[in-house]
């Protein structure tokens, strides 16, 4: 698959990285759209001695605002098939503590992460996550503007939350 990882000083390079594999519980998503948060225009610019890499020291695929359609389904994942149109939540908490359970997964007691942040983004051809179905009726050629919702839904839709993954199922 192709990535594109951050160089640091305004730079950036899109590289090749092997293909992802879904392990239990799991998803590799077929990237359609992703869009560019302040974040990514944050870490763009600075300076190269502190961009992110992966805990291993290797380039660190950006990215954490995607949708797309699953293309390989890892063992235990239920109602999901290949082909499945997905919206992946960039953000993760433990879905445990206090501040996950009102909805404030970005203060999570155990730490938060998520795609491009202690683990690969979705700035590249597929990523692996769990994910959840857009509606039906979305239009495919514009899916990643429905991101913004993901935050009031996880306050208002507590019982789809689940600890440790990066879905939220939006109907």
């Amino acid at each position: 698959m192709r990535g594109l990882h951050f160089l640091g000083d305004r730079r950036l390079a899109l590289e090749s990285y092997p293909d992802p594999h879904p392990g239990p519980g799991e998803v590799v998503v077929k990237i359609g759209r992703a869009a560019v948060c302040g974040t990514d225009i944050h870490k763009y610019r600075a300076p190269a001695e502190t961009i992110e890499t992966l805990p291993d020291g290797a380039p660190l695929i950006v990215g954490h605002e995607p949708a797309g359609w699953i293309a390989e389904i890892g063992e235990g994942v239920t109602g999901l098939q290949s082909g499945d149109r997905v919206l992946l939540a960039g953000v993760v908490g433990c879905g445990r503590c206090a501040w996950c359970r009102h909805g404030y997964n970005t203060a999570c007691e155990a730490g938060v992460s998520g795609l491009g942040w202690k683990r690969h983004g979705c700035d590249a051809t597929q990523c692996v996550s769990g994910a959840g179905r857009l509606p039906s009726d979305w239009p495919p050629s514009r899916p990643t503007p429905f991101y913004p919702n993901l935050m009031p839904l996880t306050a208002c839709r507590p019982e789809k939350r689940r600890p440790n993954r990066l879905f939220f199922q939006v109907r």
